[in-house]
């Protein structure tokens, strides 16, 4: 997933993809498994970008139909 991204600085496209890659499976397993809501950990750390991280999740929320 970030072969060719490894010279990015952090905090950047190459998170913002791992974000993503996260997400999509935090919302693919809630799908599956029939929750109402999926989340991350992730945002709690002050070294991620809560902002994109939100942006994302509401993204793939509405992709997966679930909050």
């Amino acid at each position: 997933m970030a072969k060719g991204m490894e010279a990015l600085p952090e905090g950047g496209q190459r998170c913002f993809a791992c974000y993503r890659l996260r997400l999509t499976e935090a919302a693919a397993a809630a799908k599956t498994g029939g929750f109402d809501w999926f989340t991350t950990t992730l945002s709690i750390s002050p070294h991620k970008n809560a902002q994109k991280l939100n942006e994302i999740g509401l993204e793939l929320a509405q992709q997966a139909g679930v909050r």
